[in-house]
């Protein structure tokens, strides 16, 4: 037959089958009828087009040339890996073009299969070594940006394949772990869905993608959850690297999230089991709404954004970590993670990042594990001051027989009304929190209201509410109709001096005196002399003591101690200078109390003074390396507030 009549009669296998690549156009150049047209050729964009200006090209070859045309063109669809296209005009293998019934299938199931195929996981590479596909095509294939164009570009490559790569694309998805793409072609039946051979539900998919948001903000993939997931067979190790070298964890764990998704049905479920057993049931929680454990409130995870700078200077991780570890808010895999911060302000933040993933009663322990170890300073400054005020019922003696009854049935109206929001406790919940004050908590036993402030400003502001007995009429208006007829003529509100001084003494460490800290340190090194004099003057608790002493020398001893004072509440800058004063070390005490007041800006006449005869002082005791500085201390406090 007349090669004119095989490109008439097979035109349509042709377009669909042809690849005018490149390297077809280049082995063309050898054939002169063919090489005086390549540039028109390649001025077409789609591949179609380039076939039928190739083909039509090759209809106008003169009678007179169509054998010798035809022998360079089948041998350069030979040379390419094109001998299914060339067996069409002259058969000498069992290479076929792709069959309408394979062809179809794919073309099918082409939006299903952009969903769910990994063309990176080791598929591209195997279907290069079996020669299906070339590595032209591979690279034109992982130059599209996202699985969806890769995958488009994949199937379309493989459609203009022999038909037996339609086979070998199913043996390649079976053997790289995607047996469930394989199942969207083949469809072979029940038992093999039953199995986990189906590709992700719709429903479980939309899960996913409709919590994304929420799961990056709370899933942990570094704690053992990656490694439990890969030795299950849920993720490959492709995906692991892909994972890890995301950077941060909203990034990881969105990654995660969408290679979990195109996998089969079954990784949902052992997706699920996975977080349970990895300390992530809260996670769980939020894909299935089951279970007891949930993740972190909105309002909390705010608090711990809001308040992360303060927080890391004040965090002293080390007497903390053994308790949430015992307590399993951390896991081993959180503490190698902390540990391996070098500064202890990024140990610190650290733990916070890892705290804003856990679960609500993770951070709860965490509340308390502070308060039990000495950050009482933190829980105050991270969940506002508390006070405490005890509640008496005034009564109509008269009327009332028993008091202690009665106050037993006010406390409980108290504690269901606050936890209920009723609405007899409206105004009085809303005037307070006007203020910046709420009810956390109502205390079995006697009355006793714990009210927490937003901030410091919140706390002033009930201290005036209590001064002036608005607080007793607040409470009063709120709670006294309901037992007017049994005696209670109104409620008063007690609240010691000493509680709120308990809160202001609470207060973190100012910029200030932490700077004053930082900025002495270089000096306080050759003049502080550690002793068990000094840090029994000190509140510090026996872990922070220890610390102290074990440092190697002294400078790692005195650097140790200005870190841990500069974590503690601000009055401990001034027991710092006391107990320096009691150790005789007035030469550093006085250091210290210089660089207070340049920080502050407040340098009294007498304080220069005082400065210029320290700087006489260090220049002889630290020789040559302090006379060097000591003149710069002067010419800082001259230009701060010389008078």
């Amino acid at each position: 037959m007349a090669p004119a009549q095989i490109i008439n009669d097979n035109f349509s296998t042709l377009l669909k089958s042809l690849d005018t690549s490149n390297e077809l156009l280049g082995k063309l150049r050898s054939v002169k009828f063919v090489k005086d047209r390549i540039s028109i050729i390649q001025e077409n964009e789609t591949i179609d087009d380039k076939n039928n200006a190739l083909l039509t090209a090759l209809l106008d070859v003169p009678d007179d040339q169509q054998q010798s045309v035809m022998d360079g063109f089948i041998a350069a669809l030979r040379s390419c890996g094109q001998e299914h296209v060339a067996n069409i005009f002259r058969p000498e293998s069992d290479k076929v073009p792709m069959s309408d019934q394979h062809r179809q299938k794919i073309v099918k199931q082409t939006d299903e299969l952009c969903e769910f195929l990994d063309p990176e996981n080791g598929i591209l590479d195997k279907l290069v070594s079996l020669e299906i596909i070339s590595p032209v095509d591979d690279s034109r294939i992982r130059k599209k940006v996202g699985f969806r164009n890769m995958v488009r570009e994949l199937i379309d490559t493989i459609l203009r394949k022999s038909d037996d790569a339609f086979q070998a694309l199913i043996n390649t998805l079976n053997e790289n772990g995607q047996a469930h793409v394989s199942f969207i072609l083949t469809e072979e039946g029940t038992d093999q869905a039953l199995s986990g051979n189906a590709p992700m539900s719709h429903e479980h998919r939309e899960i996913l993608i409709k919590q994304t948001h929420e799961l990056c903000k709370i899933l942990n993939p570094e704690n053992d959850l990656l490694s439990k997931l890969l030795s299950s067979g849920v993720i490959t190790s492709i995906d692991n690297d892909r994972i890890r070298h995301k950077i941060g964890f909203d990034d990881k764990a969105s990654e995660l999230i969408y290679i979990v998704r195109r996998k089969s049905d079954d990784a949902f479920q052992a997706f699920i089991k996975t977080l349970n057993e990895s300390g992530q049931s809260h996670v769980a929680f939020v894909i299935t709404g089951e279970g007891t454990s949930r993740p972190l409130s909105e309002a909390c995870r705010l608090k711990l954004k809001e308040k992360r700078d303060v927080m890391i200077r004040s965090i002293w991780s080390k007497s903390l970590m053994p308790t949430l570890i015992s307590k399993g808010v951390f896991t081993l895999h959180d503490q190698q993670r902390i540990d391996g911060q070098q500064l202890s302000c990024d140990k610190s933040g650290m733990m916070l990042d890892l705290l804003a993933r856990k679960s609500q009663a993770a951070f709860d322990c965490f509340i308390g594990t502070c308060q039990l170890r000495d950050h009482e300073h933190v829980v105050q400054e991270l969940m506002g001051p508390e006070v405490a005020a005890k509640v008496e019922a005034k009564v109509n003696a008269g009327e009332v027989a028993d008091v202690q009854r009665l106050e037993d049935e006010i406390r409980e109206s108290m504690m269901q009304s606050f936890a209920n929001d009723d609405t007899d406790v409206k105004q009085l919940v809303d005037r307070l929190a006007f203020n910046g004050i709420s009810v956390s908590n109502v205390s079995d036993g006697s009355i006793t209201v714990t009210l927490r402030c937003r901030d410091y400003k919140a706390l002033e502001l009930l201290q005036e509410l209590y001064s002036d007995k608005k607080l007793d009429e607040l409470f009063t208006e709120a709670f006294c109709p309901k037992f007017a007829d049994k005696g209670l003529e109104g409620l008063c509100l007690l609240i010691p001096e000493e509680e709120f001084q308990r809160c202001m003494e609470l207060k973190l460490m100012t910029p200030e005196h932490r700077d004053a800290l930082e900025s002495s340190e270089e000096w306080l090194i050759d003049m502080v002399i550690i002793s068990d004099d000094l840090l029994d003057k000190l509140s510090l608790c026996e872990l922070r003591k220890e610390a102290v002493k074990e440092a190697g020398t002294q400078e790692e001893q005195v650097k140790t101690l200005l870190d841990i004072v500069s974590r503690q509440p601000d009055s401990a800058f001034t027991q710092l200078i006391s107990a320096l004063d009691y150790t005789q070390q007035d030469k550093a005490a006085l250091l210290l109390r210089i660089f207070g007041c340049l920080q502050s800006h407040h340098l009294t006449a007498e304080e220069l003074k005082l400065m210029r005869k320290l700087e006489l002082a260090l220049a002889a005791q630290l020789r040559l390396r302090s006379a060097v500085r000591a003149p710069l201390l002067v010419n800082v406090g001259r230009a701060g507030s010389e008078p």
